[in-house]
């Protein structure tokens, strides 16, 4: 039984890792928002105040003073430079960067500039596929270990509490989420089966049990840093994380087939599942060990 699961995990991680090796070319053929430095450079102003994709080559970096946001210089192609504002991590120079940012005009120069949302470095193919091989070495490895004590006899399960025993007491201080309970509101919800586990931040490791507001298609849960008001405050997650929008999302079982999915209102800071963004307005389901990330909050979702 162990050699078959060990078989199945090794071929799970091999196609892994092969997508990942062209995860980001295709998405970013994909995404209608994605622009060369040379298009901004052309027509910023059709751009203002919108989230754009851009890739380049970071050439300079210039930290916070007293006047000024730290910013840094990324070069496209043709020479054609773009200048990002930036109040995160400094960015590592002479590397290939992919950055999400707003589109911004300087009246005063006649120019643009962009505010940072997001960056992550473009590895090159030989580290994706140097990254490919090791994962293989260690998955192999790592049956060969397992293998070599299929001999001994496997434990029975162990029985998982129900649900309803798991929920946590959210007297409990939260720092980073809010959630409003009210027993006679209570009444009127309808129990998601499962939870969300918070992984990130100070409030790592605790549990959020989901319970829906009724709507026309199934039972919604909302997420965002609102503060949520009336009948639907206690079917409601709030973030206090700057990188959190007011609208980030909602967690939807349908009534038709009993799927949880994940449905994407921020129309700059997307929701992830897995990793992967969720386009505004569009659904993705959720099944047991998924992740779901708004803005810096990760949560697991766990039956």
């Amino acid at each position: 039984m162990k050699k078959k699961v060990i078989l199945y995990s090794l071929g799970l991680s091999l196609l892994f890792i092969i997508g990942s090796a062209f995860s980001t070319s295709a998405s970013a053929q994909t995404k209608p928002e994605e622009v060369t430095i040379q298009e901004l450079s052309s027509n910023y102003v059709q751009f203002q105040d919108e989230a754009v994709i851009i890739k380049g080559l970071v050439t300079q970096y210039q930290p916070e003073t007293v006047a000024t946001m730290a910013y840094y210089s990324i070069e496209g192609d043709y020479g054609y430079t773009g200048t990002v504002k930036t109040s995160k991590k400094p960015p590592k120079l002479q590397r290939r960067y992919k950055v999400r940012a707003v589109v911004k005009l300087d009246d005063a120069v006649y120019d643009f500039y962009l505010i940072e949302i997001t960056k992550r470095i473009i590895l090159p193919i030989w580290v994706i596929a140097l990254i490919a091989v090791i994962g293989l070495l260690v998955v192999g490895i790592g049956y060969l270990l397992v293998s070599s004590f299929t001999s001994k006899p496997e434990e029975a399960p162990k029985k998982e509490a129900p649900a309803s025993a798991a929920e946590p007491a959210y007297d409990e201080a939260f720092k980073t989420v809010q959630i409003v309970t009210d027993k006679e509101a209570k009444k009127t919800l309808i129990y998601i089966p499962g939870r969300l586990v918070i992984q990130t931040g100070e409030d790592q490791g605790k549990d959020i049990i989901l319970s829906g507001y009724p709507g026309p298609d199934g039972a919604i849960v909302s997420i965002g840093s609102r503060e949520e008001t009336g009948e639907r405050k206690t079917a409601h997650i709030r973030l206090m994380e700057p990188t959190v929008s007011r609208s980030q999302a909602e967690l939807i079982l349908l009534n038709k087939d009993k799927k949880l999915m994940v449905k994407n209102l921020s129309k700059t800071n997307y929701t992830q599942v897995n990793g992967e963004e969720v386009l505004p307005d569009t659904l993705k389901e959720v099944v047991a060990g998924d992740t779901i990330k708004t803005g810096e909050v990760e949560f697991k979702y766990e039956k």
